[in-house]
């Protein structure tokens, strides 16, 4: 296995959390799930879903099962727009780690959207007011969650436009940020995986999507926390955002 920071230098296990402070992805490479949980078992634990299995993985394939719920199409063919995975609940996950097992006959790109940019070009005091004012809707229209949260210089992000939730602005600044979201989102290059590749994200800083596929695509997705031990434990509570001259 192979892991790499977004620039394609290789990393040692010191460098894993470093790299996702700084960088908010890493790169794998000739991997499988085995080599993976036991490469990153002391760096993170489990965080519980309703379909993962005893080992904290899902297996996502299309298999059209309707059980899913709101989460279904993810197990489908369909396109998945860029996004924060567990955006409606209170504590979402900070950690997303997905492996592609089998490839589509064609389709099935990621796209990778990093939001600090963007975040960076909006001073404190802005994302405050943003923070009253961008909501995160449920698919009934339900106000769920403010779409950022900023305390003590670290930030999380709960973004989706989609079938499952849709972000409401409700002054013009928050229009504004909603709207260099969306733009990045537009402009996110397709990258198409191998099989053993995958990439382990900060999920409060990182949108993740695919493109539509045809075949027998099959991925494997763990979601976690950083271990509390850990001197990167704050990754838990946030990305830094660095504010840049303002």
């Amino acid at each position: 296995m192979r892991l790499e920071d977004r620039f394609g230098n290789p990393l040692s296990g010191d460098d894993i959390l470093p790299a996702l402070d700084a960088q908010g992805i890493i790169h794998i490479s000739a991997a499988e799930r085995t080599t993976i949980a036991k490469r990153l078992s002391s760096l993170w634990r489990t965080y519980p879903h309703p379909h993962a299995g005893d080992d904290g993985w899902t297996d996502i394939r299309a298999d059209g099962v309707a059980s899913k719920g709101s989460n279904a199409k993810a197990f489908t063919t369909s396109a998945l727009p860029p996004h924060t995975d567990r955006s409606l609940v209170r504590h979402p996950p900070a950690l997303l780690c997905f492996l592609l097992v089998a490839d589509a006959a064609s389709g099935g790109e990621i796209t990778l959207v990093d939001t600090k940019t963007i975040y960076q070009r909006f001073s404190s005091a802005e994302l405050s007011e943003i923070y009253r004012s961008l909501w995160l809707n449920d698919s009934s229209g339900n106000a769920k969650q403010p779409l950022l949260s900023l305390h003590r210089g670290l930030l999380i992000t709960r973004y989706r436009n989609d079938h499952i939730a849709s972000p409401k602005a409700a002054s013009q600044s928050a229009a504004a940020l909603l709207g260099e979201l969306e733009r990045a989102r537009s402009l996110a290059v397709p990258k198409r995986l191998r099989p053993g590749d995958g990439y382990l994200i900060h999920n409060y800083r990182i949108l993740h999507g695919r493109t539509e596929f045809f075949g027998a695509r099959r991925g494997v997705r763990f979601l976690g926390s950083v271990d509390e031990g850990s001197p990167y434990a704050f990754l838990n509570s946030g990305f830094r955002i660095h504010q840049v001259g303002r």
